[in-house]
């Protein structure tokens, strides 16, 4: 079979000059023998103004240079990809970027006599690639190619970004980009990927933590699409990551902002209740100081004028007297009830100067204990613990708020309101303790306790549950507590007993 060559050698030449490809054939001084219309034309220059020139004294590059050399002296081809490349003369050409390859041609005993430099002109798509990176990084969004069949997985430079990962580190699977999703979070992307492969219209989307390996998190959104083959089994999912930690945080500070806002204007709004409570109190506190000081004197001389009167009544010898004398005691202990209810009126009213003397709290305890007259067959239980007990209080107004107290605790104690002996087993607790500004005195009583929903009113004035008395008791005990700097506090369960606790601050 013959071989028409000049027939070869016009085809040869028709591609060699007709081909987009950029073509020059080079001597072994890297002079140029031949180039085509494609190369030529890039420098606007006819293929023969190239002819006999050197190729590095046009385009003097060391690092090209140097490759051309190994080539030529090796005998092996080289192949560039997407090589830059800055033109020394035209420097207003910018960066140029190619694919290329350098092909030693041989003689018949394999001696280089020539190299055929091929080059293509990537430089558009480079460009559009780096916009596209450019465009990807401003946008924190990044795009993923995973070839589930061969489990492949390639990122954009963005997504190597949000991952703080290096390329070279990335192993390129499904399994190594789940490594990085926060462990609280895996079950649910594994889970998601899942519902796309087993039904045709799912979307893949879903946002998601990555744990990155400074203990860094981040917050990521995910959207993708599976795409399948002829038997409809997945055999690729093309989708973005894109990176939300910021508006994550923003979202969070937002949040916290509005909480904080709401608490601020639930605590203005307190203020507020508390500020009008606080006047109506006020006014009415006001209003019944004016009228304990009227009636208190009009009422407290008729009733001792009744009182001498039954006082006389005593010394008369008359018939029945037994019944009269039952009759006048009975009087007169409704008469000490109302002028109990008048001195709680006005001390509850008035304000008054404290007398403060430095004292020894649990021995000014005992002695107020000693001299209180208890039932007898109360159990008295002292548990002073506070190591701190000097305290400067006014040891009268100290008497009338802790009296107060025990009076409420025993009629909590009390078999009922018209019985006022003492439950069986019925015991009054007296406990200190204290730290380095207060000492706190706790009075325990195993009574019949407070009813929740009237705990909430132990202290307003004129509020009370029982069938004699103005409800000024409790009222009382934390006017002179405050008026020492304390606070008091009322615990209580019913059927269980109550503790009052009375703080008072260390000198």
């Amino acid at each position: 079979m013959s071989v028409d060559v000049s027939h070869d050698s016009l085809l040869l030449d028709h591609i060699f000059e007709d081909a987009q490809t950029l073509y020059a054939l080079l001597d072994t001084d890297f002079n140029f023998i031949r180039v085509n219309k494609a190369y030529a034309n890039t420098d606007s220059k006819a293929p023969s103004y190239f002819v006999g020139k050197n190729h590095f004294s046009l385009f003097p590059n060391t690092d090209n240079e140097a490759i051309f050399t190994d080539c030529l002296s090796s005998g092996k081809a080289y192949y560039a990809y997407a090589k830059a490349f800055d033109y020394e003369y035209n420097p207003e050409r910018g960066t140029t970027y190619w694919d290329w390859s350098l092909q030693p041609v041989k003689d018949k005993d394999g001696k280089v006599i020539s190299l055929l430099l091929a080059l293509i002109d990537v430089s558009r798509r480079i460009h559009a690639e780096q916009l596209l990176n450019k465009a990807q990084e401003i946008a924190n969004i990044g795009t993923w190619n995973w070839d589930i069949k061969n489990n492949h997985l390639e990122w954009t430079d963005e997504i190597y970004r949000i991952f703080d990962k290096k390329r070279e580190d990335f192993g390129a699977t499904y399994e190594h980009f789940l490594g990085m999703v926060h462990p609280d979070d895996r079950e649910n992307v594994s889970q998601s990927v899942a519902a796309c492969f087993d039904n045709l219209t799912h979307k893949y989307e879903i946002e998601h933590r990555i744990l990155l390996e400074n203990g860094q998190i981040k917050h990521v959104e995910e959207q993708g699409m599976v795409y399948r083959d002829v038997d409809n089994n997945p055999s690729r999912m093309i989708g973005i990551v894109h990176d939300i930690t910021d508006r994550k945080n923003h979202e969070l500070a937002i949040r916290r902002h509005k909480e904080n806002l709401e608490e601020v204007v639930a605590e203005k709004t307190q203020r507020l209740i508390d500020a009008q409570e606080e006047l109506l109190r006020s006014e009415k506190l006001a209003t019944l100081g004016r009228i304990t000081a009227t009636i208190g004197h009009e009422i407290r001389n008729p009733l001792a004028v009744i009182k001498s009167m039954l006082f006389l009544l005593k010394k008369i010898d008359v018939p029945e007297k037994s019944k009269m004398e039952k009759i006048v005691t009975t009087t007169e202990r409704n008469i000490d009830r109302c002028d109990q209810i008048i001195d709680e009126l006005l001390t509850f009213s008035r304000t008054s100067i404290l007398n403060r003397q430095e004292f020894s709290l649990h021995d000014w305890l005992n002695r107020f204990l000693s001299e209180y007259r208890l039932p007898k067959d109360l159990t008295i239980i002292h548990l002073f613990d506070a190591r701190e007990d000097l305290i400067a209080a006014d040891q009268s107004r100290l008497s009338r708020a802790i009296g107060n107290v025990i009076d409420n605790a025993l009629a909590a104690m009390n078999i009922s309101e018209q019985d006022h002996s003492l439950r069986p087993g019925s015991q009054l607790e007296f406990k200190t303790r204290s730290d380095s500004k207060m000492i706190t005195l706790t009075i325990k009583d195993n009574g019949r306790g407070i009813p929740e929903n009237i705990l909430a009113k132990v202290f307003e004035p004129l509020f009370s549950t029982k069938s004699f008395g103005v409800g000024l008791g409790m009222g009382i005990i934390e006017q002179i507590v405050k008026e020492h700097g304390g606070e008091v506090e009322v615990m209580s369960q019913q059927d269980v007993g109550t503790s009052v606790s009375l703080s008072l601050p260390l000198p």
